[in-house]
């Protein structure tokens, strides 16, 4: 009976046994995968070879897969296998912690500089996205973990690039202040009454989840440019402020109103020195590339 229903459906034209296949693995919800998934159908033996593969493409590329963890910078770039196939991707990714965060192009060389002589995880993590070939939509989630300031060497030569390679990609940037937030909330010190927070954990923490601060990471603006030149001509990222002294008391909805004004304190100036990453970023990869061609030449 199997066999009949197959032979059936391969006698359809393409566009409409792609039609059925979306009906059969769309998933309302976004697909948690830790390892390669697919429907058991797909691998079955007795499963035609052109039906399970294009099964398999159907499946992922109408599904939203989800990796990472929102409170965990794990090697999540390890689990793409399935990438040529994949079309919408979130991934939940937390702060870079280990080092300062950057304050000017000099702080964005030496980055780069250091990763010729060595290779960075978690920018390795980053770089997977670059293996999409035909991704259309892309959600970051990024867990905050500094208090005022941010960190965005490792993402943000990555986003324009993928800009590059996709021009119709729907980017979607959020953050999250859950983390920051949940251990000052635990910590009886923020209940000191100079803080004006006294008996604020007597109430139990609501999370706000990710909050949509996609405007952060667009490309600058030329009013952008001219207000960084006249007022911030050294081009410095001034200390932010603080998550936990101006968010803790508020409520979600104050937390979604006021996110972007905790993420860095002068935005124009975080979209003009990303764009500057991007272009010491391309800078450094001819030097990989051409290191690398050079290698191969003396090994013939």
């Amino acid at each position: 009976m199997l066999d009949a229903l197959q032979a059936q459906l391969l006698r359809l034209p393409r566009e409409l046994r792609d039609i059925i296949y979306r009906y059969a693995f769309f998933s309302s919800s976004p697909i948690y995968f830790s390892r390669p998934v697919h429907p058991l159908f797909v691998s079955s033996p007795y499963t035609h070879p052109t039906i399970g593969e294009e099964a398999l493409e159907a499946f992922y590329s109408c599904n939203t897969f989800v990796v990472g963890s929102p409170r965990s910078n794990d090697q999540w770039g390890k689990y793409l296998s399935y990438n040529p196939l994949i079309r919408h991707l979130v991934i939940h990714v937390e702060e870079e912690l280990n080092e300062p965060a950057i304050s000017t192009i000099s702080d964005v060389q030496e980055y780069e500089s250091r990763r010729l002589s060595g290779a960075d995880p978690v920018r390795r993590n980053w770089e997977k996205l670059l293996e999409f070939p035909k991704l259309a939509t892309l959600t970051i989630n990024l867990e905050k973990i500094r208090d005022n300031s941010f960190s965005f060497r490792t993402f943000a030569p990555i986003i324009y690039t993928l800009r590059a390679q996709h021009p119709k990609l729907v980017l979607k940037f959020c953050v999250s202040f859950d983390t920051i937030l949940q251990s000052a909330w635990d910590d009886p010190y923020w209940s000191h009454p100079n803080w004006a927070v006294n008996g604020i954990n007597e109430e139990s923490f609501n999370e706000a989840g990710p909050i949509d601060v996609t405007e952060l990471i667009a490309p600058p603006s030329e009013d952008d440019k001219k207000y960084v030149e006249e007022f911030l001509p050294n081009r410095r990222m001034p200390m932010g402020r603080s998550v936990k002294r101006g968010l803790l008391d508020c409520n979600v909805s104050e937390k979604k109103a006021l996110a972007k004004h905790y993420v860095v304190k002068e935005p124009a100036l975080l979209r003009v020195l990303m764009e500057e990453h991007y272009k010491i970023y391309q800078e450094y990869q001819k030097k990989v590339r051409e290191t690398l061609r050079a290698n191969v030449q003396e090994d013939c």
